[in-house]
């Protein structure tokens, strides 16, 4: 079922948009309008939360299994942060935080090398 989208008057007024009346607005109001059904009930990836899960991968996932698993083969790192991900994550969108879980792991393995050196 469609959620009614409402379009406001500058003089307060409102009206619902449906299929059927949305001709008889303003260009830019049918744009909208077409837009906003283009994407009714598909979850938006926004880059705002991309760069929180990142964040949660580096700074609570990636330093759990650290702490749990330090010698964890880098292959399985990347599938038990994979597996974590939300289902609605893009195809590119996992190749780069592939890409992110293998640079951040290698920097922990390179760290955890130079503390045991000293």
């Amino acid at each position: 079922m469609k959620k009614p989208v409402i379009h406001q008057y500058s003089d307060g007024r409102t009206a619902e948009l449906t299929d059927e009346n949305i001709n008889t607005f303003d260009e830019n109001t049918q744009v909208a309008y077409r837009a906003l059904r283009e994407i009714e009930g598909k979850v938006i990836l926004t880059n705002k939360y991309f760069h929180s899960l990142k964040t949660i991968i580096k700074y609570e996932w990636l330093k759990e299994l650290l702490a749990a698993y330090p010698a964890m083969p880098m292959n399985v790192v990347v599938a038990k942060v994979v597996e974590r991900l939300p289902h609605f994550i893009p195809g590119d969108k996992i190749v780069e935080l592939t890409k992110y879980v293998i640079a951040e792991w290698e920097k922990s393995e390179e760290k955890k090398e130079t503390a045991s050196v000293k």
